[in-house]
C-alpha cells in the first residue's frame, strides 16, 4: 500500500461456516502484490488457509494438539498413498475448521500429508475439542472429488435417517502436554514472507499413536486432554457423549497406564466403533462392561461409618466430655484414610474376579457389574476377608465398630472398617454411559440390589436371586475357595409381609444367625461368610 511501505497480508472472506459466499471479484487495485509470485500461483493450504498464529501456552506451558489419520484406502495398498489434489483438499477442510478454533495446521515431516497424516497446534484442550467435532461434520458434508471417492469409507444412516458415516473416515486424538519443541518448518521454500512454525516430541508423537489404535469417524482424547475438558463436557451433557475406553498401556514407549475417553458430538452419538488398538488393556471401558443383554450381577458396597466419626462431623461431643478438637480432627482424618484404602483394596480385587466400576458416587459407596453371579459373590466375600489384615491407623482401631475381635477359638473375625454389600442377579432393563463415561445399568435390577445392600449389616453379604446359576449340595451352594478359605452360601428365609422396614430387616438378620448356627463342625472350621 502507499501509505504502508511495509508488507503487510490480505485475507478475504469466502465462506460463513459452510455457506459460501458466491461472489467473485477482479484483482485488488492500487496495490503491489509482493508475494507470491508469479501472483496466480496456486498457495498450499497450510500458507492459504493457516491464517492462525502459532497458540502460546497459557498455564504450564501445556498446548493441545490434535492428531488426524485417514484410516480408509484402497486395501490393494499398504499405507495411504495421496495425489497433491486429495493432500490440498483435506488440508483445506482442517484449515478451514481450525480458524474457528484458534488452531495452527503444522507438519511433522514433509511427507505427512500424502501419508493421509495431519496435525494440529491449539493453546487450549476445549478448542481442540471443539475442532474435531467440527471437522467431523465438515468430512461429511463436503463434496468430494471423483478421485477421492476411493477413499471413503461405506455410507451409514442412523435409525432416524440422519447420516453416521459418509465420506472419509479420520480418526482423531487429542493429548493435552508441555513436553514439545517448537522450531522453524524448513520444508517450506526462503521465499515465504512469514516463519512457518512445527512441533514436536512427545507431547506430539502420543496423538500420533492414539489415530493409529482407533478407528475412523472417531475422536479419542489422552487422559490430560480428559482432564482439561472434563468440568465443560459435564456440565453439558446434551452437547457430547462420553464414553470411557478404559486404562491402556498405549505402546512400549509410553508404559505408564493412561485413561483413553471417546467424545464424540450429540448428531454422531450413535457411531459405534471396535475396542481401540493399544499394547494392553489394564482396565476395562464402556464397551468391555457387561452387556445387557445377559444375566448379570448387580453389586452394591458401602463402608459403614463408625458412631464416633459420625459424632465428629456434627461436632457433637457430648456422648464424650474429654474429646478434644484434636480428637475430632484425628478421628474424621483416620476414617477418610481408611476409605482410601478400602476403595484401593475394592479396586484391585476387581480385576481378579473381572468386575467392573458402574460408579462411585460418594467416598466408599460402589455400584458394581459382574457377567458371573460367582465371581461377584468370590469378590465380596474376598474383600471382607482381605479388610481385616490391612494397616489401619491406630486411632480407627480404637474405635467401637473397628475393633480387633476374635471368635471362641481364637480366629479373628472383625477388624477395621466393615463393609454392607448386597447384589441381585438377574437381567437389567437398560445399559447407558454416564457423563463420566462409564457404563450404568437401570431396571429392577439395580433397584433390588440397592435396597438387598440397604438390608445388610456392616460386614455382611447379602444376595438376592432367584434360580442362581450355582451348583447346589447338601442344601447350600459350595463356591470356590479364597485362599485356605470355603466359602458356603445358605438360603436366607425372608420376611414377605407388610410390616415395617426395620422389621424386616430384623427378622431378616436374626434367621441368618440362626442358620449359621445350624452349620455342621466340618463347616464351621470352614469359616462360612
Amino acid at each position: 500500500l502507499p501509505c504502508v511501505p511495509c508488507p503487510v497480508f490480505l485475507y478475504s472472506v469466502v465462506e460463513a461456516v459452510g455457506r459460501p459466499l458466491r461472489r467473485t471479484f477482479p484483482g485488488l487495485r492500487k496495490i503491489k502484490q509482493v508475494w507470491p509470485q508469479p501472483p496466480d500461483m496456486q498457495l498450499p493450504a497450510t500458507l492459504q488457509y493457516n491464517i492462525n498464529l502459532p497458540p502460546l501456552p497459557v498455564a504450564n506451558n501445556a498446548l493441545a494438539f490434535v492428531a488426524l489419520r485417514l484410516a480408509t484406502y484402497p486395501r490393494d495398498r499398504h499405507k495411504c498413498d495421496l495425489s497433491r489434489v486429495l493432500q490440498e483438499k483435506f488440508e483445506e477442510v482442517f484449515a478451514v475448521q481450525a480458524q474457528q478454533f484458534k488452531g495452527y495446521l503444522f507438519q511433522t515431516h514433509e511427507s505427512a500429508s500424502k501419508e493421509g497424516t495431519w496435525t494440529v497446534a491449539f493453546q487450549s484442550s476445549m478448542d481442540a475439542l471443539r475442532f474435531t467435532h467440527a471437522a467431523q461434520m465438515m468430512l461429511m458434508q463436503t463434496h468430494w472429488p471423483p478421485c477421492a471417492h476411493e477413499y471413503c469409507g461405506l455410507s451409514l444412516p442412523s435409525a432416524d435417517g440422519r447420516m453416521l458415516f459418509q465420506g472419509p473416515r479420520v480418526c482423531m486424538a487429542v493429548h493435552e502436554a508441555s513436553e514439545y519443541l517448537v522450531s522453524e518448518d524448513e520444508s517450506m521454500s526462503a521465499d515465504v514472507p512469514r516463519q512457518v512454525m512445527s512441533f514436536a516430541g512427545p507431547g506430539v508423537t502420543l496423538p500420533i499413536l492414539l489415530t493409529y489404535a482407533g478407528r475412523g469417524g472417531q475422536v479419542i482424547l489422552s487422559e490430560r486432554a480428559w482432564d482439561a475438558v472434563k468440568p465443560i463436557v459435564t456440565q453439558h451433557p446434551g452437547a457430547h457423549t462420553v464414553i470411557s475406553l478404559g486404562t491402556h498401556v498405549v505402546s512400549t514407549d509410553y508404559p505408564v497406564p493412561m485413561l483413553l475417553m471417546e467424545v464424540m458430538p450429540n448428531l454422531l452419538s450413535k457411531r459405534t466403533f471396535h475396542p481401540v488398538m493399544t499394547k494392553k488393556l489394564v482396565e476395562p471401558g464402556y464397551r468391555e462392561a457387561p452387556d445387557s443383554r445377559d444375566p448379570m450381577t448387580i453389586v452394591f458396597a458401602k463402608v459403614s461409618k463408625p458412631a464416633e466419626v459420625a459424632q465428629a462431623e456434627k461436632g457433637d461431643t457430648a456422648g464424650n466430655a474429654n474429646m478434644r478438637d484434636e480428637d475430632i480432627t484425628l478421628t474424621i482424618q483416620a476414617f477418610q484414610i481408611s476409605v482410601s484404602m478400602y476403595t484401593t483394596t475394592a479396586r484391585k480385587l476387581l480385576r481378579k474376579y473381572d468386575g467392573y466400576e458402574c460408579k462411585e458416587p460418594e467416598p466408599g459407596k460402589f455400584t458394581l457389574a459382574f457377567k458371573e453371579l460367582e465371581d461377584a459373590i468370590t469378590w465380596a466375600c474376598h474383600l471382607q476377608e482381605e479388610l481385616m489384615y490391612l494397616s489401619w491407623p491406630t486411632h480407627l482401631l480404637g474405635m467401637q465398630e473397628c475393633r480387633e475381635q476374635h471368635d471362641s477359638d481364637g480366629r479373628l473375625i472383625w477388624r477395621g472398617v466393615r463393609v454392607r454389600i448386597g447384589m441381585s442377579y438377574g437381567f437389567v432393563n437398560n445399559k447407558k454411559p454416564l457423563n463420566t463415561g462409564r457404563a450404568d445399568y437401570f431396571g429392577v435390577l439395580a433397584n433390588g440390589a440397592a435396597r438387598v445392600s440397604a438390608l445388610a449389616a456392616p460386614g455382611q453379604v447379602l444376595v438376592e436371586a432367584q434360580n442362581p446359576p450355582l451348583q447346589r449340595g447338601r442344601g447350600d451352594v459350595l463356591l470356590k475357595n479364597v485362599g485356605d478359605t470355603t466359602l458356603y452360601m445358605r438360603d436366607l428365609p425372608t420376611d414377605r409381609s407388610r410390616g415395617k422396614e426395620k422389621d424386616r430387616e430384623k427378622n431378616a438378620l436374626q434367621t441368618l444367625d440362626d442358620e449359621l448356627k445350624a452349620l455342621t463342625p466340618q463347616e464351621q472350621e470352614a469359616r462360612a461368610v
